[in-house]
């Protein structure tokens, strides 16, 4: 006999979808419809299906949906067969019975090929809508950017000027008398006496430059 125990299974047979619980079991077609059909209805279609174009022998067919032909009467397949075509040729799926064989499914390559196609067609070849939009989107990416480039650079030129004269408005510079002339530096960094011995005219000294003599242009400036 057949299994008391029925797996739960969902498979797909083009457009449709056969489901079985140990509830019951259903066809669902293209069309959302759905046909209630026995467990063992549910289980020829699920052994014809693993087989797609293979023709599966009535002893097989038998053996998977009642588990013994000893416990059927002879008309029990055929009757099975004929409720599966009612409702899956609505789908243009097909049993065909091969002649002191057994049977087997058709189903028209068609439905998944077109399922593919749609799907290709809308993965590979976006719309002129779609195409337009990402031109857009890309163009408006770049100038956003060159905007935040050249605000980034106008930015740190700014905190540099800033920098700058705020650190001019913190500088003070002292003068220190010679017998002619003086020598001014910036408070705290005072030149080394050796340097200022004997020295006449009038002079700048920075760490960095050291001591540097102004001429009488520069000196007219001041």
């Amino acid at each position: 006999m057949r299994p008391q125990q029925i797996d739960s299974i969902e498979v797909p047979i083009g457009n449709c979808t056969l489901k079985r619980t140990e509830s019951g079991a259903e066809l669902i077609l293209g069309n959302g419809k759905s046909f209630s059909i026995t467990i063992p209805e549910s289980c020829i279609l699920d052994r014809l299906c693993k087989s797609p174009g293979d023709v599966v022998v009535k002893d097989e067919l038998i053996l998977e949906a009642w588990g013994s032909a000893e416990i059927i009467g002879p008309n029990s397949l055929p009757v099975a067969i004929t409720n599966l075509r009612k409702v899956l040729e609505i789908d243009n799926i097909k049993i065909l019975n091969v002649p002191k064989k057994g049977y087997r499914i058709q189903i028209p390559k068609q439905n998944t090929d077109v399922k593919n196609k749609d799907k290709d067609s809308f993965i590979g070849e976006p719309s002129n809508v779609q195409v337009d939009a990402l031109v857009t989107h890309t163009v408006e990416s770049c100038r956003c950017e060159k905007r935040k480039f050249f605000l980034s650079i106008f930015m740190i030129f700014v905190c540099v000027y800033i920098l700058f004269f705020w650190w001019l408005s913190w500088v003070n510079l002292e003068c220190k008398e010679l017998k002619t002339g003086q020598i001014c530096h910036i408070e705290g960094d005072n030149p080394p006496s050796l340097l200022t011995k004997n020295k006449t005219g009038n002079y700048f000294y920075s760490t960095r430059s050291g001591l540097i003599e102004l001429n009488n242009e520069e000196q007219a400036n001041d």
